[in-house]
């Protein structure tokens, strides 16, 4: 059972394992599963009860067309994908004036504390960076924490 403040308990049911269909893109919105589906391998129910597709095969980042809300899952609006290369990372960091930094990894060996230090960002800005390996490649996807009813 997941929950949020004073929301009642919200449960998942499925079988565990499953399979979530590829995306062919990244779509406006990105979702994380709560480390419990994770923990508990209800990924793929979760993602058929809202028709999400995954970004890539083994990466628990999941996306679809439009913001929602539940307990299950973290939202972010995508505002930027880009190949990860740090002085891209940091020149678009720059430019949107972003200084507070939340980063996310996912299948790739990058540690997040020493990525933010060598990011230097600076600014009056938030949003969150998430980078993760798709097919043969690592993605920088810079987006912003959609707030959730609580």
């Amino acid at each position: 059972m997941l929950g949020r403040g004073d929301d009642p308990p919200r449960t998942l049911v499925g079988l565990p394992g499953g399979h979530v269909p590829l995306a062919a893109r990244i779509d406006r919105f990105l979702f994380e599963p709560d480390a419990a589906v994770l923990a508990a391998k209800l990924t793929a129910a979760l993602a058929a009860e809202h028709e999400l597709k995954a970004i890539a095969p083994e990466i628990a980042y999941l996306t679809g067309p439009a913001a929602i809300d539940d307990a299950a899952l973290a939202c972010f609006e995508v505002d930027e994908v880009l190949p990860f290369d740090l002085k891209r990372v940091r020149a678009l960091l720059r430019w949107r004036e972003v200084g507070r930094l939340e980063i996310k990894v996912r299948g790739v060996d990058q540690d997040p504390s020493k990525l933010r230090r060598r990011l230097r960002a600076s600014g009056p800005h938030e949003a969150t960076l998430l980078v993760a390996r798709l097919e043969n490649q690592v993605v920088a996807i810079l987006a912003r924490r959609v707030a959730t009813a609580t």
